[in-house]
């Protein structure tokens, strides 16, 4: 056989592989190296909020954070977008979740005191849906009196990341299990 042939018969078998679906790892989800690791937490969570994405949770982290403040939703639609660091008159709120029926605006506090202007991040995710969610998501249970005084002036909700994600492990669960009552009764 020829080289020409040869290289042909090569490409052609090339081409017939199957392809790998690229899906992105942890670092490329945080954008490693961030500056700070509460950035870093926030691209993890945006990655999870998005429906669409390779996950495949769907709606279910976004599900457990309105029954983790109390919410009772009837229906998610996937029409969804997640922005982090979003600009609110020259500081920064940590998550941004837009849908057309409801925004969700989470400060994501994982080592420091709520010190943020509330104020200005509350008017900013009023202003973009009058149906809306406002979070300090937390790591540690917040016990200063006038960081809870601000917190309640401006409608933020307190979660705690425990109870958030003993929601997600219960949703889950809940799902899983109406998954296989499904496959076994109907």
């Amino acid at each position: 056989m020829d080289i020409k042939n040869r290289i042909i018969e090569l490409l052609n078998e090339y081409k017939s592989l199957s392809k790998t679906k690229y899906e992105p790892t942890y670092l490329d989800i945080c954008k490693y190296s961030g500056r700070r690791f509460e950035e870093i937490c926030s691209r993890i969570l945006q990655f999870y909020f998005l429906p669409n994405n390779e996950h495949g949770l769907k709606t279910l982290l976004i599900e457990s954070l309105f029954e983790s403040i109390g919410y009772d939703y009837e229906y998610i639609d996937d029409n969804i977008d997640v922005k982090i660091e979003v600009n609110a008159e020259g500081k920064r709120l940590d998550i941004l979740i837009i849908n057309n029926d409801w925004v969700i605006g989470i400060e994501n506090k994982i080592w420091a005191n709520v010190y943020n202007p509330l104020e200005q991040y509350s008017s900013m995710i009023e202003q973009i849906n009058n149906n809306n969610f406002k979070i300090i998501l937390t790591l540690h249970k917040i016990i200063n009196k006038e960081e809870l005084a601000k917190i309640k002036k401006y409608g933020f909700y307190i979660l705690l990341y425990t109870d958030y994600i003993n929601n997600i492990h219960k949703t889950l669960l809940v799902n899983i299990s109406m998954k296989i009552i499904n496959i076994l009764f109907f």
